[in-house]
C-alpha cells in the first residue's frame, strides 16, 4: 500500500475507543497516517543506569534519572492525604510525590523492584520527583539488578524491555493521553501498517540521493537503536515532505500552463472600463491606491492572456486586498463567469459576504453566503440559483467544497488567508469549473524568496500602500501590574464614543492542580477577564467572543460590535484576521509575550481601520526571554508587516513562521526551513526536473507519485 492509503480511522488501532479517538481528533489526529507522522519531541537514552545519587544537590528543573529501585514505604501527607512512595537504588534513597494518584499503592507495592525514569531534584533535604515512569522488573533478568539495589557498587547494564534498555522516544501529552499509551499506539501502527508501505519515491531517486527506504526511516524516527539514526531518518523524511510539496507545485504549474483561458462571453476594453467595475468604483466612497490599481492591472494582464491566472496577493493589514478581489470578480461577472470566495472561518466568511454585497450590489451583482449550517429549502434555493447562474459571487467556508455545490460557469476561485488551508488543497475549488483562475490572498506578508519557494507555481502581487488618511498605530508596552494606566486610557477613548478590543491567550483560566507543586503565574483568560472588565467598565457595554461559542452566537456578537452596540469586545485570537470595525481605536493584548510576531501584528491590525488615531497596548508578564524582549521591541518600533516578517524569519526561522498556534503558515512535520533550505532547493530542482523528463508521470516507477498527486 502507498502512504496515502493509510487514511483509515485511528479507531482501527487496539485500545482506541470513542473517548480516546475523540481526544486525538481534537488535536488533529484522526487517521493512522497522521499518527505515524507524530514526530517525537525528543529522545531519552535508557540504555545505561543513571543512579539517584546524580540528583543530590540538583536545583530545578532537576536531572534525568534512569535506574532500578525497590519500593520501601508508602507515606501520606497533607489534608488530602496525598501519597509519597519511598524508593532506593544502589546509590541513594528518593521520594516519588504522587499528587492525586493514591492508586499507585497497588501498582507499586512495598518490597517489589521496578525500572524507574524521571526528572529528579534535591529539595526539602531529599531527592524528589513528581513526574516519573515505571516498569515492573522481569524476574528472568532481575536478580543481578536487585542485588545492585540492595548492595550498591558498579551499576549493571539495563536489559532491553518495553520502555527501558534502549532509546525511548518522548511524545507530547496528547489531550490527556499519556506517553506510554501514545508509544503503544505508534508501535502498533508501525508494526501493522508501516511495514507494508510502498515507497512514495522512485528507487532511482532514493539511490541518487542516498536516502533510507521510507519504512526504515519511519521506524528509525520512532524507534532508533542509536541517536545517529534519528538524524538520518529525519533527513530522509524531510526531503520526501519537501519533494512532494515541490512536485505538487510543479504539477500545478504544468497543468495550468496547458489550460486555455476561460471563454470570454462579453469582450470589454479593460478591467476599469468593464460595466460593473465602472458602476462600483464611484460608490466605494474612497479612491483606490496606486498599489491597488497596479495589482488590478497585473490581474487583467493574466486574465486576458493565453493561460490561467495563478496569483498570490500579499498585503499588509488594511491594505485593501478584499476590494481588489471583489473588483476582479465583478470584471469576470461581466464576462459571464462566476466567482467563489472562500475564507477559513464562518465569522470571516460572513463578513466577506456582507462586504461583497455592499460593494457589488450597485452593479446589480448577486452575492450568496454558504456555510455548513445552511440546510433545507434555503440551501436548495441557493444551489439552484448558483447552478442556473443567477448568483455571481459565492462566499463561504469549507462548505463550498461539497459535492452538491455546482456552478453555471465558475471563472475565479479566491482563497482568503490561504495559509489556513492545506497547500495542495487550494486547487480543489478549481475542480468546480473547467478553466478556473486562482487568486490566493494573505494578510501575512512573508519574504518574497520564501513566498516563491512555497508558492512556486504562482506569480506574487504585493500591496504595500495604506489607503489615504490612515495613520500608523501607536504601540505601547506595559508591564503586568501597571494595567490600570492602560485601562484608564481605554476608558477615555470609550467616553469619546470609540470602541476597544481586549485579547487573551486562553478561553478559560487554569484550574488549580496538586500535580504542580511549583505553580506557574496564573494566565489571564477571556472568560475570567470578561467578568473582571465588566466591573471595571460597568458604564459600558461588553461582549465576549471565542472559538467555543456557536457560530450564530459569534456572528451576533460581532454584528453588535460592528454596529456600535458593544463598546468593549473581550476575545481570544478569533478576531485575529478579517474583522474590520472602523470605530475601534484600542487594542489591548494581555500576556503579549505568549503570542508570536505575526499574531501580534494581525491583532494590532484590527484597529487603525479609519482616519482616527488608534492605539495598541502590549501588556506583558515578566520575566521575558531575550526573544520575547526582541519581539516586543520590534512591535513597538514598526508597523511595517513586511519588515516584521523579515524579523520573524530571523527570530524563529521560516519553518516556524506563524507556527500552528499562531495561525500556521508553513506547517511541516519533519522539515524546518530554518535548517533545511538546502534540502528544499534540492527537492525543488529534483521535482521540476522529473516533470520535464516525465510530464505526465506515466512511467511505472512514478506511479506512486502520480497516485499521491491525484489523491
Amino acid at each position: 500500500m502507498i502512504r496515502e492509503e493509510l487514511d483509515q480511522p485511528i479507531l482501527k488501532l487496539p485500545g482506541v475507543g470513542p473517548k480516546t479517538s475523540g481526544k486525538l481528533a481534537a488535536l488533529g489526529y484522526t487517521t493512522i497516517r497522521e499518527l505515524l507522522d507524530l514526530l517525537p519531541r525528543g529522545y531519552e537514552d535508557r540504555r545505561t543506569i543513571l543512579p539517584l545519587s546524580n540528583a543530590l544537590g540538583s536545583p530545578p528543573p532537576g536531572v534525568r534519572i534512569v535506574t532500578v529501585v525497590e519500593i520501601l514505604d508508602h507515606q501520606f501527607f497533607g489534608p488530602r492525604g496525598n501519597l509519597k512512595i519511598v524508593v532506593r537504588d544502589g546509590s541513594a534513597r528518593a521520594t516519588l510525590v504522587c499528587f492525586g494518584r493514591n492508586f499507585l499503592t497497588g501498582t507499586l507495592p512495598i518490597g517489589k523492584f521496578f525500572l524507574l525514569s524521571g526528572l529528579f531534584l534535591y529539595r526539602y533535604n531529599e531527592i524528589q520527583a513528581t513526574s516519573f515512569e515505571t516498569e515492573p522488573l522481569s524476574p528472568s533478568v532481575g536478580a543481578e539488578l536487585e542485588t545492585w539495589v540492595q548492595s550498591g557498587g558498579p551499576a549493571p547494564v539495563l536489559p532491553p524491555s518495553r520502555q527501558f534498555g534502549g532509546i525511548l522516544p518522548r511524545y507530547s501529552n496528547l489531550g490527556g493521553i499519556g506517553e506510554a499509551k501514545v508509544r503503544f499506539l505508534v508501535d502498533h501502527a508501525l508494526e501493522t501498517y508501516a511495514r507494508h508501505l510502498e515507497d512514495p519515491l522512485p528507487h532511482w531517486l532514493i539511490d541518487k540521493k542516498k536516502l533510507l527506504p521510507y519504512t526504515v526511516a519511519l521506524g528509525q524516527i520512532h524507534r532508533p537503536n542509536h541517536l545517529s539514526e534519528v538524524t538520518q531518518a529525519r533527513t530522509r523524511l524531510a526531503y520526501q515532505e519537501l519533494f512532494l510539496l515541490q512536485l505538487g507545485l510543479a504539477w500545478q504549474a504544468t497543468q495550468r500552463k496547458k489550460l486555455p483561458k476561460a471563454k470570454v462571453v462579453l469582450e470589454v476594453p479593460s478591467l476599469f472600463e468593464s460595466p460593473s467595475v465602472k458602476k462600483i468604483l464611484p460608490s466605494l466612497g474612497f479612491s483606490l491606491t496606486k498599489d491597488q490599481v497596479r495589482v488590478l492591472e497585473e490581474f487583467e494582464k493574466d486574465l486576458r492572456g493565453s493561460g490561467i491566472m495563478g496569483r498570490l496577493l500579499q498585503g499588509d493589514v488594511g491594505s485593501g486586498k478584499t476590494i481588489v478581489g471583489f473588483l476582479t470578480a465583478a470584471y469576470l461577472a461581466d464576462q459571464g463567469q462566476q466567482s467563489v470566495f472562500m475564507a477559513p472561518t464562518e465569522l470571516l466568511a460572513r463578513q466577506h459576504a456582507d462586504n461583497a454585497h455592499r460593494f457589488l450590489s450597485p452593479a446589480g451583482l448577486t452575492v450568496a453566503f454558504l456555510s455548513g449550517g445552511l440546510s433545507g429549502a434555503n440551501r436548495s434555493r441557493l444551489l439552484e440559483g448558483l447552478k442556473a447562474g443567477r448568483i455571481h459571487v459565492l462566499v463561504g467556508t469549507h462548505a463550498v467544497f461539497t459535492k452538491d455545490v455546482e456552478f453555471h460557469s465558475l471563472g475565479l476561485s479566491i482563497v482568503d488567508e490561504q495559509h489556513r488551508f492545506g497547500v495542495l488543497q487550494r486547487t480543489a475549488l478549481q475542480k468546480k469549473g473547467e478553466r478556473v483562475h486562482l487568486l490566493l490572498m494573505s494578510a501575512t506578508p512573508i519574504p518574497r524568496t520564501l513566498a516563491m519557494t512555497v508558492y512556486g507555481d504562482l506569480e506574487v502581487s504585493t500591496l504595500g500602500e495604506k489607503p489615504p488618511g490612515r495613520r500608523d498605530i501607536e504601540t505601547h508596552l506595559a508591564r503586568m501590574g501597571n494595567e490600570k494606566k492602560v485601562y484608564d486610557f481605554v476608558r477615555k477613548q470609550l467616553e469619546q464614543g470609540r470602541q476597544a478590543y481586549f485579547v487573551y491567550p486562553r478561553i478559560e483560566g487554569d484550574s488549580s492542580s496538586d500535580d504542580e507543586p511549583q505553580p506557574t503565574p496564573e494566565i489571564k483568560s477571556a472568560e475570567a477577564m470578561f467578568e473582571h472588565l465588566g466591573k471595571m467598565f460597568h458604564n459600558f457595554r461588553l461582549g465576549l467572543i471565542h472559538g467555543r461559542l456557536k457560530e450564530d452566537e459569534k456572528t451576533r456578537t460581532m454584528a453588535a460590535f460592528s454596529q456600535g452596540d458593544i463598546d468593549l469586545l473581550v476575545s481570544t485570537t478569533v478576531v485575529e484576521v478579517g474583522v474590520d470595525v472602523a470605530n475601534a481605536t484600542c487594542m489591548v493584548i494581555e500576556h503579549a509575550e505568549r503570542f508570536g510576531l505575526a499574531a501580534l501584528h494581525q491583532l494590532r491590525g484590527r484597529v487603525g481601520r479609519s482616519e482616527l488615531q488608534s492605539y495598541c497596548f502590549l501588556v506583558y508578564h515578566e520575566p521575558l526571554t531575550e526573544t520575547g524582549k526582541e519581539r516586543l521591541r520590534i512591535m513597538k518600533e514598526t508597523n511595517d508587516g513586511f519588515l516584521l516578517a523579515e524579523k520573524d524569519l530571523e527570530l524563529r526561522g521560516p519553518g516556524d513562521i506563524q507556527g500552528i498556534a499562531q495561525s500556521g503558515f508553513l506547517q511541516f512535520t519533519y522539515a524546518n526551513l530554518g535548517t533545511d533550505m538546502k534540502i528544499m532547493n534540492e527537492a525543488r530542482k529534483d521535482a521540476f526536473a522529473l516533470l520535464v523528463n516525465d510530464p505526465g508521470l506515466q512511467r511505472p516507477e512514478h506511479s506512486n507519485l502520480r497516485k499521491i498527486l491525484e489523491y
